[in-house]
This record gives structure tokens, C-alpha cells and sequence, in this order.
């Protein structure tokens, strides 16, 4: 197993040195590329629009929509909305961004498709279903409409977003197949487009940095050759990929426990509670469930009241689907977080682009603390397994979230 890893770790360099000169990428330069309104959901319903700028007509949206029916044939929504019309010969589609709070909706005269689409954003209490009655009230059949939930893994949508719908009412979509897949389909549609094709190649690396799947062909085959070089080599390759689900479990979990114990004793000062903690049950749900994950957990410190009803101002720092974030929020006086807490704070709120749960808030999202564990695949959080790396990455997180909290906590005096 020592020579797998040494032969592995031998190709990681080679493959690394050759991505370095051909990293240039127009998106990062231009937005975030976990934005999902103004990147994601912008590029998708341009491509998706028949009378979009690349001049393809309905083109895209019809790959698109034979990709849904040929892939998700097992979903009651896909089965009942795809019995009822013929692709190919459907017309009058009009694609729209973020209109009725609905990120992307694709609709002709009789059928209506919704989009939802999360990157890393929380889930909204009931929103399929809001979603869903909005289009329902516009006329359309139950049949006749199809929501998409779009995610980086292709997860279901929870009870909590779903409402009353039940799951198999939802087509649950991911970036790192679904959508990669489509983009690829369209490539080769824009083959004799140069402009064109080169954006959606640019674009499919972008979603592979999300996904975690940078790795290049030549090197899936020299690892393949590499498996292939004796008999043990891929019982070892097997032991290490069987044992890795384990081996992310017990990485985050000593993490928290450690970034715990360090945060106690550089904030003795504060209180850390139990809202909305970190725990083995809430690993095990996230790692290791298959429904209704939830990755928002972490550590709070309680910082002062706020007046007048005992409500507390805590600085929070959290596990999401995407980079770990750090910020201010609140708690009640029986120490429960919800809306209506941070509501009635409303002018503590330092951006109007905060989300609901955060006066403010920050992601660890630089070379230097960037810590993604749902994707578990960056250098950054992989190298994590080791407890001297550990160790350093907890002492840089400890001096960022100092210097955060001694900044910022006079805002809210």
C-alpha cells in the first residue's frame, strides 16, 4: 500500500505542473464562482433561452430537456411531465431568471419547469412548495409542471424546503453530472462556434472546481495503468477508497473537537453553547445519511444581550454545503435561533445582502483557510487528516476569528 501511495503521489506532481499553464479562466476573474444568481443562474438561463445571444434558438433548452427524460426516467414528475408533450416538436419557450422569487423557470403554454438552484445557499422553509403553487395558480396542470433542484451533488431537497410536496414530486439535479454533462453537449453543438465553445469549456471547468473533479483524462488512464500493474495494487486501491468515507469522518470530527478546545481557552472570556453544535449524530447524518441531510453545525459563542429581551449576540462559525463561514448572529433567551429573533434585530444587520440567519457573515474562502468538508476534496481540508497541519490550520483560524470579533463587535453596542 506504501508504494500505491508513493507511485500516486508521484503523478499528483506531474499532473499538477502541467494544469499550471492552463489555468487562465475569464469566470473567477468576473464573479465568485459560488455566485449562483449572477454567474450560474445568469449563464444556465442564457444558454437555456431560445432566443439567447448565442444564437442556437431552442437548441440548448431541448438537450437539456431530453437529458432530464433520458436520465431521470425512475421520478414520478419526470414520467407524468414528459408523457404529455413531444420534445422535439414542443415550441414557444420562454426561459426567466429570478421572476416570482423563482430562480429559473422555463415555460411555454402548457408545461412549466422550475429551477432551483443552490450552490451553497441555506434552504427556505417550504419554498418547492411555494414555488410550485405559484406556477399552479398561473394556470398550469399539476402534471404539466416539473420542479428541478439543482445542487453541486445532486442531493434531494429536504422536508423542510419541500413543504407539504413529497420527494419523488422533485427531480434532484446535480452540477457535478447533470449539468457538466448538458454543458458537454452543448460544446459539441457550438463545435463550428469558437467563441461560443470556448465560454462553455471555460464555464465546465468552473464546475469542476466546485465539484471537485479537476482531474484530467490523461491521468484518470496513467492511474488506471497504474492499478493494472500487479495484483495487489488494486486490492490496495480498493482498502483506500473503501476505508475513505471514514477516514473524512473522523477528520472533521477531530477538527470541530480541537477547533473546540482552542476556542475555548482564546475566548475564556465567552460562552460557548449548544446551539446548533457540532456532534457525532450530526456527522453521521451528513456523511453517512441518505436523506435529509443538514450541514449547519459548528460552534457559537455567546458575546453580550442584546436588549430588551434577553435575546444574546453570538459569533457563530459553521459547516454549509460549500467553505465553512464565520459572522455574527442571535439567539433567543432560551438560547434558540430563528427568524424572528434576528428579525426583530433587523437593524444590526451590517449588509442587505445578508441572508436571513447572519447580521454579517464571512467564508473561509482564501488559499490560506479555505475548508470545504462537504466536498472534501480541496488541499486545503484534505490535508486536515494530519494533526500537525491540523493543528496550524486551527492556530490561523483562532487569529482570524480574534481579529474578526475585536473589529466588529462595537457595531453592535
Amino acid at each position: 500500500m506504501k508504494k500505491l501511495l508513493e507511485k500516486v503521489s508521484i503523478l499528483r506532481m506531474k499532473y499538477d505542473i502541467l494544469k499550471q499553464g492552463s489555468e487562465f479562466n475569464i469566470f473567477p476573474i468576473l464573479r465568485k464562482i459560488s455566485d449562483e444568481v449572477n454567474l450560474h443562474s445568469q449563464l444556465i438561463t442564457e444558454l437555456l433561452n431560445p432566443y439567447g445571444r448565442h444564437k442556437k434558438n431552442d437548441k440548448f433548452l431541448k438537450i437539456f430537456l431530453k437529458s432530464i427524460q433520458s436520465c431521470k426516467q425512475s421520478s414520478k414528475t419526470t414520467i407524468d411531465f414528459f408523457n404529455n408533450f413531444d420534445i422535439e416538436n414542443s415550441t414557444g419557450w420562454n426561459v426567466l431568471k429570478e421572476s416570482d422569487k423563482i430562480d429559473i423557470q422555463i415555460r411555454n403554454r402548457t408545461h412549466a419547469i422550475i429551477i432551483e438552484n443552490k450552490i451553497w445557499a441555506q434552504d427556505q422553509p417550504k419554498q418547492l412548495k411555494r414555488y410550485h403553487d405559484k406556477i399552479f395558480s398561473m394556470g398550469y396542470q399539476d402534471d404539466n409542471i416539473a420542479i428541478i433542484y439543482l445542487t453541486l451533488d445532486g442531493r434531494e431537497p429536504t422536508e423542510y424546503t419541500l413543504g407539504e410536496l413529497e420527494v419523488n414530486r422533485v427531480i434532484s439535479l446535480s452540477y457535478q453530472n447533470d449539468i457538466s454533462k448538458w454543458i458537454d453537449l452543448c460544446i459539441k453543438e457550438s463545435s463550428t462556434f469558437p467563441a461560443l465553445r470556448e465560454t462553455l469549456v471555460q464555464y465546465q471547468q468552473v464546475i469542476a472546481e466546485l465539484t471537485g473533479g479537476t482531474i484530467m483524462q490523461q491521468e484518470v488512464q496513467e492511474m488506471l495503468n497504474l492499478f493494472s500493474e500487479n495484483e495487489q495494487m488494486p486490492i490496495d486501491a480498493y482498502k483506500i477508497a473503501f476505508n475513505w468515507i471514514h477516514v473524512k469522518w473522523h477528520t472533521e470530527y477531530n477538527f470541530w473537537n480541537e477547533l473546540e478546545k482552542a476556542m475555548g481557552e482564546e475566548f475564556s472570556e465567552f460562552k460557548i453553547i449548544d446551539t446548533q453544535k457540532f456532534s457525532s449524530d450530526k456527522l453521521d447524518n451528513v456523511i453517512h445519511g441518505t436523506r435529509n441531510k443538514n450541514p449547519y453545525f459548528g460552534i457559537m459563542l455567546e458575546l453580550k444581550e442584546l436588549e430588551p429581551d434577553g435575546d444574546k449576540l453570538c459569533f457563530y462559525i459553521e459547516r454549509t454545503w460549500g467553505p465553512m463561514m464565520y459572522g455574527f448572529t442571535a439567539v433567543n433567551n432560551k438560547n434558540k435561533r430563528d427568524l424572528s429573533v434576528l428579525n426583530k434585530h433587523k437593524d444590526l444587520v451590517q449588509n442587505s445582502d445578508n441572508p436571513d440567519w447572519w447580521f454579517d457573515y464571512i467564508y473561509f474562502n482564501s488559499d490560506e483557510t479555505k475548508i470545504n468538508f462537504a466536498a472534501f476534496s480541496e488541499n486545503t481540508t484534505l490535508k486536515l487528516v494530519n494533526p500537525s497541519y491540523r493543528t496550524r490550520k486551527i492556530k490561523q483560524i483562532i487569529k482570524k476569528i480574534k481579529y474578526y470579533i475585536n473589529d466588529n463587535i462595537k457595531k453592535y453596542n
